[in-house]
C-alpha cells in the first residue's frame, strides 16, 4: 500500500510491498510505540560548521554515545539531555593517536569497537578506564576489523590473511568475547559459510550474528549464524547489515531497502535504496535516491510501519545518510556533499 511521506515535499510516491518468501508468516515491521518514529525530524551537527575534516557517525547507544570517525581517526561524541553534542573525543591507544581508523559500534555500557592501522588493519575494543585494546586475529589470519558489539561483550567482525584487507576474498567471519575492561576472553572463527570469503556485520543480545559471504568476486549473499545451528543463507544483503533481538535483518534486496524476518521480506523503498539500521521497536533507517538521472539526491529516511520520515540536511544542497537509530529513536549519520568531498556527522531528533 502507499506509504505516507513526511519531512519534505518530495513529489514521489514510495510503495511498501510485502514480498512473500517461503517460511512462516511474520507481521510487517511496526513500532511498539505510537509516539516514536513518525513525524518531522530536525537535524543537529556533531561537528563545527564547515569543518575541514570529513566526519561520519556509524552507531549510537541509548545513552546518547555516538561513534564514528573524523579526519580519518576513530572518535566518539556524547549527546546530552538538552540534545547538544560534545566532542569529538579521539579514541586513543596508550594515550596516543592510533592512526587511521573508524569506530563502528558502541554497546549499552559505552564499550566501542572498530579498527585502526595502515599497512595492517587491527580490530580494537575501547573502554573508558582502559583505553584501546587490540583484538588479535585467530591463528592463520593476519588482520582484523570489528563491526559490532552487544551488551555481553561479544564482538563480531572479519579476519583476513591480507594485512590491508585489499581483497575480501579469503577472509573469515570472526567473533571475540571480552570482559568488562576489554580484555579478550575468547576468539572464534565463524568461517566463510561456504563462500570464497565472509564477514560478520552485527550481533544481537542473544548472540545471533548476521553478515555476508562472497559467492564470487562480485556477488554477496546474506548469512545468519545461530548458536548450535551453524550458518544459513538469507535473501538479503548490503555492505553493512543490521540485526535486532527478534532476528530481523536490515539491508537490501535487488537494490531496494528491505527488512528480512524469518521467511518474509518487507520491501520499504524504491530502487536505489538501502536499509542500514533498525531498533527494537521496529523503526528502520537508511537512505534512498530521489530525482532524475541528472539531479539525483541521496536522502536519509526513518520508516515506521508504512510511514516515511525524510531527513533534511544541514543545507538545501546536502545529501543525507542515516546509519543507525537508538532505542529511543535518536538517528545518526551524515549530511554530505559528494561532489566536493564534504561530510559532516549529524543526528536527527523529532521536532
Amino acid at each position: 500500500m502507499p506509504a505516507t511521506i513526511r519531512g519534505g515535499s518530495v513529489g514521489i510516491l514510495v510503495l511498501a510491498a510485502l514480498l512473500a518468501c517461503t517460511g512462516s508468516d511474520v507481521p510487517p515491521i511496526t513500532s511498539t510505540s505510537e509516539e516514536d518514529g513518525t513525524g518531522e525530524y530536525r537535524i543537529r551537527p556533531l561537528v563545527s560548521s564547515f569543518s575541514e575534516h570529513p566526519s561520519y557517525a556509524y552507531a549510537v547507544n541509548d545513552s546518547g554515545v555516538v561513534v564514528g570517525s573524523m579526519g580519518g581517526r576513530p572518535v566518539r561524541w556524547i549527546i546530552d539531555e538538552s540534545s547538544h553534542g560534545s566532542g569529538p573525543e579521539p579514541l586513543l591507544r596508550d594515550g596516543v593517536d592510533p592512526g587511521p581508523g573508524e569506530a563502528r559500534s558502541v554497546n549499552g555500557s559505552g564499550m566501542v569497537v572498530g579498527w585502526y592501522g595502515t599497512d595492517t588493519l587491527r580490530a580494537f575494543v575501547w573502554t573508558q578506564p582502559a583505553g584501546m585494546r587490540v583484538l588479535g586475529p585467530p591463528p592463520g589470519l593476519t588482520a582484523g576489523i570489528a563491526h559490532d558489539i552487544n551488551d555481553d561483550g561479544e564482538i563480531v567482525g572479519s579476519g583476513s590473511p591480507d594485512p590491508a584487507f585489499r581483497d575480501p576474498h579469503g577472509g573469515e567471519a570472526v567473533r571475540w568475547s571480552v570482559d568488562g575492561e576489554g580484555a579478550v576472553v575468547s576468539t572464534e572463527i565463524l568461517g566463510s559459510a561456504g563462500g570464497v570469503g565472509a564477514g560478520a556485520h552485527a550481533i544481537n543480545g542473544h548472540g545471533d550474528v548476521v553478515g555476508v559471504r562472497w559467492i564470487d568476486a562480485y556477488e554477496t549473499e546474506g548469512v545468519l549464524w545461530i548458536e548450535d545451528e551453524g550458518p544459513r543463507t538469507i535473501p538479503i544483503t548490503a555492505r553493512s547489515l543490521d540485526l535486532d533481538d527478534r532476528r530481523r535483518v536490515a539491508g537490501a534486496v535487488d537494490g531496494r531497502a528491505a527488512v528480512w524476518s524469518e521467511g518474509r521480506i518487507l520491501a520499504v523503498a524504491p530502487s536505489g535504496s538501502v536499509a542500514r539500521g533498525l531498533n527494537g521497536g521496529g523503526l528502520v533507517v537508511g537512505d534512498l535516491t530521489l530525482g532524475d538521472v541528472d539531479q539525483e539526491k541521496g536522502v536519509g529516511f526513518v520508516l515506521n510501519g508504512g510511514d516515511f520520515s525524510l531527513l533534511e540536511g544541514l543545507s538545501a544542497i546536502d545529501h543525507t545518510r542515516a546509519r543507525a537509530i537508538s532505542g529511543s529513536g535518536l538517528v545518526v549519520g551524515e549530511s554530505h556533499i559528494p561532489e566536493v568531498g564534504v561530510s559532516d556527522a549529524v543526528f536527527w531528533i523529532l521536532r
